[in-house]
């Protein structure tokens, strides 16, 4: 495939590949201004995307303590486009035995570094289509959040972030997502919110969604993207990857997640998206074979459902 979903990719490519490294920060502020300006015209009125739950469903015992009444964290499970520096992203709640803050654990993509640093990352690479596109992103990505050393587990990262008065945890700094960079602690929501606003700054249409994964109706919290490519969206998930299988040299590589969703329709795709219904789809493998790669389904499924319920 050679040709682009979106019309500024190819575009701001070429223009990247003509410039040396000390215009790239402007360039992409101008693309960053027009990306946040559609997102704010196609987003309700929110603040926090992630988690919705009352925190005495989830510690009853807390409600004895007198200055606590029951505490509601406003939620999104959708962000169409752009997600921008004020939008606070909810992506745990408990630590401890204790309840993490009146805000759970949350960070903000208030860093606009990454985008810099893939900007320079991608302009000399060879880019042919949509497909080769997002390979290169999750190439990034992957190795912008990977770490050579042990990686650091989630609950040490979240005592450099946070500190307890014994009832909540509250947080100590600004928690960006330039945090988890290089020590191995990113998971799912910090894949998925990077991916939308790359997506989003190089002109593809995208969903940053927060639902689950698994089991029916019992899956685990799970952060993915729906894309538009080739006028249809696609489900795209780059934290559960698939094995890509070179018999050149026995190497076993990962792919991220791509999946049409040509045979749904409109009314479909938007009872998914409010969280009424799930997706199964069948799991892949990619295999090299003469020089092409080609994608098989496997036996097992995997199960997608919109709007995740954080008591499941």
């Amino acid at each position: 495939m050679s040709s682009y979903s979106s019309d500024i990719a190819p575009k701001l490519l070429k223009l990247l590949n003509h410039t040396s490294d000390m215009f790239i920060k402007p360039i992409i502020n101008y693309y960053i201004k027009k990306s946040i300006k559609s997102s704010y015209d196609k987003n309700c009125e929110t603040d926090t995307i992630g988690f919705d739950s009352d925190y005495n469903n989830v510690y009853p015992d807390i409600t004895e303590l007198d200055e606590i009444e029951g505490i509601i964290i406003p939620n999104n499970h959708l962000w169409y486009g752009f997600i921008p520096k004020n939008i606070k992203i909810v992506y745990s709640f408990m630590l401890s035995n204790y309840a993490a803050s009146n805000n759970g654990y949350y960070y903000y993509l208030d860093n606009y570094s990454y985008l810099y640093e893939f900007a320079k990352y991608i302009k000399d690479k060879k880019v042919v289509g949509d497909y080769s596109f997002l390979f290169y992103v999750y190439r990034f990505i992957n190795n912008y959040y990977s770490t050579l050393n042990e990686p650091l587990h989630r609950e040490n990262m979240h005592h450099l972030i946070y500190n307890t008065d014994g009832i909540f945890y509250k947080p100590i700094k600004e928690h960006s997502i330039t945090d988890f960079k290089g020590n191995g602690s990113a998971m799912c929501s910090e894949y998925s919110a990077m991916f939308q606003n790359i997506l989003s700054v190089f002109g593809y249409e995208s969903i940053y969604i927060h639902g689950e994964y698994g089991k029916s109706n019992s899956g685990i919290c799970h952060a993915f993207n729906m894309i538009i490519i080739d006028d249809a969206y696609t489900l795209a998930d780059l934290s559960i990857p698939i094995e890509y299988y070179n018999f050149c040299n026995s190497d076993i590589r990962k792919l991220p997640f791509l999946i049409s969703m040509t045979d749904l329709t409109d009314e479909e795709l938007d009872i998914f998206l409010s969280g009424e219904s799930e997706l199964e789809l069948d799991d892949l493998e990619a295999y090299l074979i003469n020089n092409e790669v080609y994608t098989f389904s496997k036996t097992n499924k995997r199960i997608y459902r919109a709007d995740a319920d954080i008591n499941n």
